[in-house]
C-alpha cells in the first residue's frame, strides 16, 4: 500500500473512533443535560425566552416525572415526592417566565454520569440567580434519572432536587 493509502486508513478509524464517542448515550446525555439547564436561563428583554425552551422540554421529559425538591424555607425538610405530567412542568416553565425576569444560571458542572442498560443518572451542580433575590446566589444539585425509550431516546423520568443557600 502507499503511503496516501495508509494516511486514509488512518483518518478514517479517527473519524470513526470519534463519532463512536460523541454519539455514545454518556455524550449524548450530557448534551442533554447542559441544554436543559442551559436552556432553563430566563431574560424577559429576548422575545424568544420561553417559547423555544418549553419545545426543549417537551422533547427531554417522559409523559411523566417524579420530583423531589428540598423545601425552600430553612430548616423545614424536604418536601414529599410527587409525579407530575410533562404538560404541567411546561405550563409551570411558562408561569415562572412570565412572573419573573430574569433567571441565570452558571457554574454548570455534570459531576457523574452514570448508564445501566435503558436507565441512566446524571448528577449536576449549577447555580442559579434569580432577580427577585438579589445579591443572593442559590446553589443546586441536581440528580436526573434518564429513561431510554425505544423511539424517542432519553428522556428525564425522575429529577431530584438538593439546595445549598449562598449568602454572597
Amino acid at each position: 500500500m502507499k503511503k496516501s493509502s495508509y494516511l486514509l486508513v488512518v483518518l478514517a478509524l479517527i473519524i470513526a473512533v470519534t463519532g463512536m464517542w460523541f454519539y455514545s448515550d454518556g455524550q449524548i446525555l450530557k448534551r442533554k443535560t447542559r441544554a436543559l439547564l442551559e436552556g432553563f436561563t430566563v431574560d424577559k428583554s429576548q422575545a424568544t425566552t420561553g417559547k423555544s425552551y418549553a419545545e426543549t422540554l417537551r422533547a427531554s421529559l417522559d409523559e411523566e416525572v417524579e420530583l423531589q425538591y428540598p423545601s425552600m424555607i430553612e430548616g423545614m425538610p424536604a418536601l414529599p415526592a410527587v409525579t407530575m405530567k410533562r404538560s404541567q412542568l411546561i405550563s409551570a416553565y411558562k408561569g415562572m417566565v412570565f412572573t419573573l425576569n430574569k433567571v441565570e444560571l452558571s457554574n454548570i458542572k455534570i459531576l457523574s454520569v452514570h448508564i445501566d442498560g435503558d436507565h441512566a443518572t446524571v448528577v449536576v451542580t449549577f447555580s442559579a440567580e434569580v432577580d427577585d433575590m438579589p445579591d443572593r446566589l442559590i446553589s443546586f444539585k441536581l440528580e436526573l434519572g434518564y429513561l431510554k425509550k425505544p423511539k424517542n431516546g432519553w428522556r428525564v423520568k425522575r429529577m431530584v432536587w438538593k439546595l445549598e443557600v449562598n449568602d454572597e
